[in-house]
């Protein structure tokens, strides 16, 4: 290693001298001698230790080169490892370098969080509104009325030099960071980005990166030239279908109707001088209820390109001249409230414009990367245009002087640098195996339930036995553990049968993850840890859902998980989207279930089971409730079938854990 490869604050672990080797070579232009490489798509286990190989090479390359980092993430929670294994960095090699995180303004705002009818602004609505407020706040004749931004204020007459030398010192998370300025009365997300200029590694959610318009907004703030920066997506796995979604197009009844309330709030408008703006958003409603009837089954249905479109011009009696005039005018009203709103400082949110946009659109599109769909989400009819190519919203990535991509599931890696448009010709594939010993994993499956669809459609005991095992093993092997349903929905089907109740009727403490709200879920898990916690307890469980926030996101180390319990295969539902979804790639790489049925199966089971082993010291037992799983045998190794899987993780802990007790 040189002088200046000397930022490692660990002693490297079996195989990270690779994984720093490989990178180290993608920056230094050659993989492996096979030639000049630009992007790199590498797997390595969960536990492997790719942040900080991946991290360090990075750093160190942009201090001897001149470029900056941006390391992406999945969500806001992963950020908090990058910032503290970049402290580690700077403490072994006692080098002064700027990490700053930056998360939406949603998170980071303090005048967003006090303000209930801005909490779920847009990016593009809160930034309107936050431009307008620190105009005032430049303006005497504003701020004398009590108009403008007083955290923004606060940041103009804070001492700049001294709260830099903070942060370089502590490397403040973005929590960290937001208390901080909450002490000092300051805005946290407006003094991110006054200190990004001179960080050398910026960590970001992926939108980010991946939202044109809010890259420009970041290259813009952090002064940094894209043929520059090295850029790191983490979590990669997740990327191809935040891709899709991001460039997705949906409309709903509850869109619809907040629309005709606006119009009624505004004068319904009449739209070619005959039609009321609310008659136009009761006849997209009647299209949709219309369509639904028609084509959904089951879950969603396909819609023929032009069916909304035709049913909407026959219910108004109008060509598609008459009606493309009529959306635009539509348009024009929507931007008009949006102003008004804006000048009164409220959200510059207008819902007549956003159907006013999404017609616009869906009458538009064309190509056979888009398939129209319209689906049941809870109490309300959607439409939606599915994006099914990923590349079509990864243009960021050949910008970039070099891209890294990497995961503990990305198999198979051709797959990901197709989907995401890598040239095959300037990306190295690499995969790593596991640090850790075999002998620390005891996976076992039965084969005496299964969670496949037929099967449960046909016999409706299956469900109730499967309860009543889950129950004996947790009674059998008094443990910390996990339950990964392949579903929320038979997680709530199997809890409404009394699972928690006779799980708590082993004296067992039960905790539940959650939907939607991040905070409530992290004071899920910390319940649950601190439940593990206690010795002479037989165990905390927890039930959670293969997939979820908990299965890829969370780390428990040593104690705090001892068993994982996978309650079937996390096979996909075989909806409209999904079979559309094949049939694309099956064009694309003759390849569409081992791609977009098997491939997103296989990483859900893997990220479950990496929650078990985290370090070299680590133990845990996985058992596969289904009889499918031998379908993964190649994937995960010393897999056996166990008809009753207890004896053997009853021995497997008997011979590995000091705390068994028999």
């Amino acid at each position: 290693m040189t002088d200046e490869q000397d930022m490692f604050p660990y002693r490297p672990r079996p195989h990270q001298e690779a994984i720093l080797s490989t990178v180290r070579g993608l920056l230094d232009g050659e993989v492996d001698k096979q030639g000049p490489g630009t992007h790199l798509v590498m797997e390595s286990p969960t536990g492997s230790g790719k942040t900080i190989c991946t991290l360090v090479p990075c750093l160190e390359s942009a201090l001897a080169r001149g470029q900056r980092v941006i390391y992406t993430t999945r969500t806001n929670s992963q950020q908090l490892q990058v910032m503290k294994e970049l402290r580690q960095v700077v403490k072994a090699s006692k080098k002064k370098v700027l990490g700053m995180g930056i998360q939406g303004r949603g998170n980071m705002c303090p005048l967003v969080k006090s303000r209930p009818d801005w909490v779920e602004g847009s990016p593009e609505e809160l930034s309107a509104l936050c431009g307008d407020l620190k105009k005032m706040s430049l303006s005497k004749k504003a701020t004398d009325k009590g108009l403008g931004c007083p955290f923004y204020m606060a940041l103009l007459s804070t001492d700049m030099e001294r709260t830099m030398r903070w942060v370089k010192d502590e490397l403040p998370t973005i929590e960290e960071l937001v208390k901080h300025c909450e002490e000092k009365g300051i805005c946290p997300y407006e003094l991110a980005k006054r200190l990004m200029p001179g960080a050398s590694v910026v960590v970001a959610p992926y939108i980010f990166v991946f939202h044109p318009h809010i890259r420009g907004r970041l290259l813009e703030w952090t002064k940094m030239e894209p043929k520059e920066t090295v850029l790191i997506v983490d979590e990669a796995h997740n990327l191809p279908e935040f891709l899709r979604e991001l460039r997705s197009i949906e409309l709903g009844q509850v869109s619809l109707r907040r629309a005709a309330a606006e119009a009624h709030e505004n004068g319904d408008p009449r739209l070619a001088g005959d039609i009321r703006a609310s008659e136009l958003m009761a006849a997209v409603e009647e299209v949709i209820l219309s369509i639904e009837k028609d084509y959904i089954v089951d879950e969603d249905g396909l819609v023929p390109d032009e069916e909304l479109m035709v049913q909407l011009m026959s219910r108004l009696k109008m060509a598609s001249p008459r009606l493309q005039g009529l959306i635009k005018e539509l348009m024009v009203h929507g931007e008009i409230i949006k102003e008004t709103k804006r000048k009164a400082a409220r959200l510059p949110r207008s819902y007549l414009s956003r159907v006013a946009t999404f017609l616009g659109a869906w009458s538009a599109l064309e190509g056979e990367a888009y398939v129209k769909l319209v689906r049941r989400d809870r109490e309300q009819a959607m439409v939606q245009a599915y994006c099914m190519d990923p590349s079509m919203a990864s243009e960021a990535l050949t910008s970039m002087a070099h891209t890294i991509h990497m995961s503990g599931t990305l198999s198979p890696l051709e797959e990901y640098r197709g989907s995401v448009g890598l040239p095959s010709t300037a990306t190295a594939l690499k995969t790593f195996p596991s640090p850790f010993a075999k002998e620390n994993l005891l996976v076992a499956y039965t084969d005496v339930v299964t969670t496949q669809y037929e099967a449960m459609q046909g016999d409706p005991t299956l469900v109730p036995r499967m309860k009543d095992l889950i129950v004996d093993v947790c009674g059998r092997v008094p443990c910390n553990t996990a339950l990964f349903f392949p579903s929320f929905e038979l997680m709530r089907k199997m809890d409404s049968l009394g699972l928690s109740r006779e799980l708590e009727a082993l004296g067992r403490k039960v905790f539940v993850e959650t939907q939607g709200d991040q905070g409530l879920l992290m004071e899920t898990i910390g319940a649950f840890k601190a439940a593990t916690a206690v010795p002479e307890a037989k165990g905390a469980i927890l039930l959670a859902v293969c997939g979820g926030r908990v299965s890829e996101g969370m780390d428990f180390p040593e104690r705090e998980l001892d068993m994982a319990l996978i309650v079937g295969i996390p096979y996909p539902k075989p909806t409209a989207r999904l079979k559309a979804l094949q049939f694309f790639y099956d064009r694309r790489f003759q390849k569409g279930w081992e791609y977009i049925v098997k491939g997103p199966t296989e990483r859900k089971l893997m990220q479950t089971l990496g929650r078990l082993v985290r370090s070299e010291t680590d133990i845990g037992a996985a058992v596969i409730l289904d009889s499918r799983a031998l379908s993964f045998s190649e994937r995960i190794p010393g897999l056996r079938f166990e008809r009753d899987p207890v004896p053997a993780v009853r021995e497997f802990f008997a011979k590995r854990a000091p705390w068994w007790q028999a």
